[in-house]
């Protein structure tokens, strides 16, 4: 875990560089890189569990594998409890709350490191951002409670592969 963890650090060092009134360069990086904390805790938790270490950097090819846009889909089912029939019965019981606080943040933050790296027009606030990374710290606490459960690794599969259980709407 040592890259999400190493992020999350970056992501408030760049918050608290500057005291009075931080760049908005700077604010929009800490954002970004809250974000990248969160989705490099996942899909490395998921390489961790899914991946073979032989040969040499196949689970890291895995782990580029990741699809951000197929995570958000599956990060909606989960913090709205609609998940498919066919994946709810591999899950424990209901949707526990900190799989929903998990997939709330990634969603919010994938959707806030959007606008930061994309979209000029929003003037960030260094209130806003700590709240942003505050919201990482969280969902990293809540992984550490349900990270080694088996409806950790419900979702973990679902993130890893998002089509096995028809996670995108068909049109």
């Amino acid at each position: 875990m040592a890259l999400p963890k190493d992020l999350l650090d970056q992501a408030e060092r760049l918050l608290s560089h500057e005291q009075k009134r931080p760049r908005q360069a700077r604010l929009r990086r800490a954002v970004s890189t809250a974000y990248y904390a969160l989705f490099h805790l996942l899909d490395s938790a998921a390489n961790r569990r899914m991946a073979p270490r032989s040969p040499k950097n196949l689970d890291l090819q895995m782990q580029r594998a990741f699809d951000p846009g197929a995570m958000k889909d599956v990060c909606k089912s989960f913090a709205g409890g609609t998940l498919p029939p066919m994946v709810q019965h591999l899950q424990t019981g209901q949707i526990e709350p900190e799989q929903r606080l998990i997939a709330r943040t990634f969603v919010d933050l994938q959707g806030k490191r959007h606008a930061a790296d994309y979209d000029l027009v929003v003037t960030l606030t260094k209130q806003e951002v700590a709240d942003d990374i505050n919201k990482v710290k969280e969902a990293f606490a809540a992984w550490r409670v349900i990270g080694k459960s088996p409806n950790a690794n419900v979702m973990l599969t679902a993130l890893a592969l998002p089509r096995m259980g028809r996670w995108r709407e068909r049109g």
